[in-house]
């Protein structure tokens, strides 16, 4: 389980409701984009 500080927990639940998806699915989306950036070298 992933501990989040309040105030992202908050921020995450009110982008997820927003967005119509889940607080895992934005999750996954940020790490996805995290990874792919670093398989790039580093830029973005």
């Amino acid at each position: 389980m992933l501990k989040l500080p309040a105030d992202l927990h908050l921020a995450l639940k009110i982008l997820a409701a927003k967005r119509e998806t889940t607080m895992r699915a934005l999750i996954l989306e940020a790490l996805e984009a995290y990874m792919s950036r670093q398989r790039g070298g580093g830029r973005s």
